[in-house]
């Protein structure tokens, strides 16, 4: 199967609107911000000399064409990025219940691999140093209980009165933690 990130390389050549292009392919579908940096690096390169073979044809425009270039590569990338991640957080009167919902769906055949991967990178997106550091607590307790229907697969994890549970569906992720005060 094509990875799609790799289009983004040869498209990221095409002067102005090539490194917006790359940037959408490498935010939207790259899942960790190391595998998209990766890709960024690999389409720096090409998108700098779509810099340079338009500056062969607007001469006077040097500076602002080999620093826009960049710029929208990483600006697109960051934008995508940051649009298909959302957490909310959500007090009632006993518990506090964390909801992280990522746009993107993780594949993998080993179930423990996927709830690791889609936890690791929810816990990523959540900033509150007190629940990333109760979060973190989770990893080693109860083993993973799964439950299967044909919209999703729930992956729950309970340690004492913590829960979280992924719901890994067709096109989005969630995870849910559920914790008292």
């Amino acid at each position: 199967m094509l990875d799609r990130r790799l289009l983004a390389i040869p498209s990221s050549t095409v002067p102005f609107f090539g490194p917006a292009i790359a940037g959408y392919l490498i935010g939207n579908f790259s899942y960790e911000l190391k595998e998209a940096i990766i890709y960024i690096s690999l389409s720096l390169i090409p998108s700098l000399m779509g810099g340079v073979i338009l500056y062969i044809f607007l001469k006077s425009f040097f500076l602002p064409i080999i620093i826009s270039q960049p710029v929208i590569l990483l600006a697109s990338t960051t934008i995508v990025r940051k649009t298909n991640d959302n957490v909310s957080i959500t007090y009632s009167e006993d518990a506090i219940e964390i909801k992280v919902i990522m746009k993107r769906k993780y594949q993998s055949n080993d179930l423990n691999q996927l709830f690791d991967k889609a936890y690791n990178s929810a816990i990523r997106k959540i900033r509150n140093p007190f629940y990333t550091s109760k979060l973190r607590e989770i990893k080693g307790c109860s083993p993973l209980k799964v439950r299967a229907t044909e919209q999703y697969i729930s992956l729950r994890k309970d340690c004492g009165t913590v829960r979280i549970e992924v719901l890994v569906g067709d096109n989005t992720t969630k995870l849910k933690v559920a914790m008292p005060w």
